[in-house]
């Protein structure tokens, strides 16, 4: 019977270094199962297109760090619609795999699966059908022909995510903690798959005789950008395609009590009356334009402060301001000016 490993990173890392052997990678296109034994081999297809026999043996480690992944079920042959990162040794030997057809087959010290297929996981409008391959750090949305038409990197924060020189998630109390996760799960993710999927499709289909395409792109991550006593504050960034080479930025500000985790709104942290906020900020920006100044206006929101340790940020994204081709980011010092619009409790401390 073959025995089952599931490694954890710090032994697969460990392994990785006393290992001489040579790596593989690439999609499993054939296997060999037994019903008593489940897989015995299979055949990957690298990315150069190459074909290379892996043997399982009962010393063969197997693991992954992707959700929903059961060795049991690979080694049974239950699950080998994947891709796969094979460290064997380098004394193979030529048999039959597949069809018949003669290859080079190693030995494999460890295996990992880095990438699980579902087939058909998503419709377009027009009836194509949309294969996903799961990955450790995001999702990958495929035509049947191969052709890559979205990326989705995994949304991170408010957790697990530290920065330099800045407290963060982990040095709140548990009350606060949990109301600023509920905080940002009610927030949800601020894009939209399945139209960006039907964006990249009609993009890839008007482009489709070039030999290139560029695969959209999303990611949101939501990390901490500074902190005094009283208060802890948070970015959203959210990074949306305009096309396949390039993407437009969503920054969100956000801040909280950190003895009980409360949102506050960013008009609260303004000793002045709200309406009087903005407009002292733009005087600040020197923003005389009159037809900017009053884009701005329209185009402003609270949530679209975001205070850094240094400075505080006014974020307008691409698209809000007509007479501008791109987005605008008001970036202000702590001067005298700014720290008169604030509360003294509001203005972050810099550890610099």
């Amino acid at each position: 019977m073959k025995r089952i490993w599931l490694l954890f990173l710090a032994a697969s890392v460990s392994i990785l270094c006393g290992c001489g052997g040579r790596r593989v990678t690439g999609q499993i296109v054939n296997a060999d199962i037994h019903g008593e034994t489940g897989l015995n081999a299979f055949v990957i297809r690298t990315a150069e297109d190459a074909q290379v026999g892996i043997e399982i043996t009962e010393d063969t480690y197997v693991f992954s760090f992707i959700d929903g992944f059961s060795p049991g079920d690979f080694l049974s042959g239950q699950q080998t619609e994947v891709s796969v990162s094979v460290t064997c040794n380098g004394f193979g030997r030529k048999q039959a795999m597949g069809a018949g057809e003669k290859l080079r087959v190693y030995p494999a010290e460890q295996i990992e699966v880095v990438g699980i297929l579902q087939p058909d996981a998503c419709v377009l409008n027009d009836g194509t059908k949309v294969n996903l391959w799961a990955y450790t750090h995001g999702t990958s949305y495929v035509l049947p022909s191969g052709a890559e038409l979205l990326w989705v990197q995994n949304p991170t924060g408010p957790d697990a995510v530290s920065v330099g020189g800045t407290e963060g998630f982990d040095d709140l109390k548990e009350a606060a903690k949990e109301r600023v996760l509920g905080f940002f799960r009610e927030q949800g993710l601020l894009y939209d798959i399945q139209a960006e999927l039907e964006k990249a499709y009609a993009d890839y289909r008007q482009g489709e005789e070039d030999e290139a395409f560029d695969a959209y792109y999303l990611s949101q991550d939501i990390s901490p950008t500074a902190y005094n006593s009283t208060h802890m504050y948070f970015l959203t960034s959210v990074s949306i395609p305009a096309d396949g080479s390039v993407n437009r930025e969503v920054r969100l500000g956000a801040a909280f009590d950190k003895e009980t985790g409360e949102h506050l709104e960013n008009w609260e942290f303004f000793s002045c009356p709200p309406e009087e906020a903005l407009p002292g900020l733009l005087d600040l920006a020197g923003i005389t334009e009159p037809v900017l100044r009053r884009e701005m206006e329209q185009a402003f929101s609270w949530d679209s402060i975001v205070f850094f340790s240094d400075h505080l940020e006014i974020c307008f994204r691409e698209g809000t301001l007509p007479s501008q081709k791109y987005g605008s980011i008001l970036a202000l010092d702590y001067d005298p000016p700014l720290l008169e619009m604030l509360h003294p409790w509001a203005v972050p401390e810099n550890p610099e």
